[in-house]
């Protein structure tokens, strides 16, 4: 087995740190639309 193949844990784990990653930019962007819609709907 070569060097370069990640292990199932090591892929799993990575993978759930790329989840989290992504859940927090998700937030931040749904946190940013969702204040957007507020202030139009406040003109």
């Amino acid at each position: 087995m070569d060097s370069t193949t990640l292990t199932d844990a090591e892929k799993n784990a990575s993978l759930r740190q790329w989840d989290g990653e992504r859940q927090k930019v998700y937030d931040r962007v749904n946190k940013a639309w969702a204040q957007a819609i507020q202030e139009d709907a406040g003109q």
